[in-house]
């Protein structure tokens, strides 16, 4: 239904809505395809079931942006019930939560899985651990940041009524910019990684250059992070717009946690799954690995 311009209110709510779970199903038909594939040749692993923790946290965060679009989270202040707003801003936090925790557990996946089935130098290995270990620190401190901003008083995060004190918001915006620069550069990371090491197998080139490019699509987690992390300067003014502020940003959460990473390491993993049941890999400088 149109609005005339004198009674028109604005809502991004219901774009964003419409943006999360279109996503969402996305992610979840590319998750159920890969388990199938995976159990059908017998490959299903700790990647596996991390993936699928990624996505039941992802999905949960999805329910709850859910419910702050029901009580008017894409709204302007103005136009929103101020009983609703403090539940509001605790359904956004929750949904931010939700969504950086299924994006890390996702990145951990895909690392678990190109360790245990392509990488047999040491010191590759070494170096994929230290990235899991720093994934989990660096997401860890962030969501925790989130929480222990007023100290002592949880709460006092979204129910403003209390007089206690809490952190600057610039402080969860400054850590915010440190968190995302490490996520891009994790991503581009293993996207030039994995895609050397793919393009070591002992495959036919047809093979080979499709299974690149499937890795190759890494990069676009990577651009998605990058714009998610332009967009954390809102953190620091969502005590003034907190029905507002963050729409964009929730947004690119959820487009890096589940486009991205849910079709390469869902399409690309059961491929090389299947793949790896049939050729051997071949390290150019090393000879075949066993």
């Amino acid at each position: 239904m149109s609005l005339s311009p004198r009674n028109s209110v604005y809502n991004a709510g219901p774009q964003l809505l419409r943006d999360v779970w279109g996503l969402t199903a996305v992610a979840i038909l590319v998750i159920v395809l890969r388990i199938i594939a995976k159990l059908r040749i017998g490959k299903f692993g700790a990647d596996d079931i991390l993936m699928i923790s990624a996505l039941c946290l992802a999905v949960i965060g999805s329910i709850m942006i859910t419910l702050a679009i029901k009580l008017g989270f894409g709204q302007e202040l103005s136009s929103v019930n101020t009983l609703n707003v403090s539940k509001i801003i605790m359904y956004d936090y929750l949904a931010q939560t939700f969504g950086l925790a299924g994006g890390a557990l996702g990145r951990i996946s895909f690392i678990i899985f190109i360790i245990g089935l392509l990488v047999q130098k040491r010191s590759q290995r070494i170096v994929l651990w230290i990235l899991v270990a720093l994934q989990v620190i660096v997401n860890s401190i962030f969501i925790i940041i989130l929480f222990v901003q007023c100290p002592g008083h949880a709460s006092a995060i979204w129910d403003h009524s209390g007089k206690v004190k809490c952190w600057d918001l610039h402080v969860q915006a400054y850590y915010g910019y440190f968190q995302g620069a490490f996520n891009s550069a994790t991503d581009l990371y293993l996207a030039v990684f994995s895609t050397c090491i793919f393009w070591n197998l002992n495959v036919k080139v047809r093979v080979k250059v499709g299974l690149v490019a499937l890795l190759g699509l890494g990069i676009f987690a990577m651009i998605a992070s990058i714009i998610k992390t332009v967009q954390t300067h809102v953190l620091a003014i969502s005590d003034s717009e907190p029905t507002t502020a963050t729409i964009h940003y929730d947004r690119w959460i959820y487009i890096e946690t589940y486009l991205p990473k849910n079709k390469q390491q869902g399409y690309a993993r059961a491929k090389l799954s299947i793949c790896s049941q049939q050729y051997t890999f071949q390290d150019k400088k090393e000879g075949l690995f066993p």
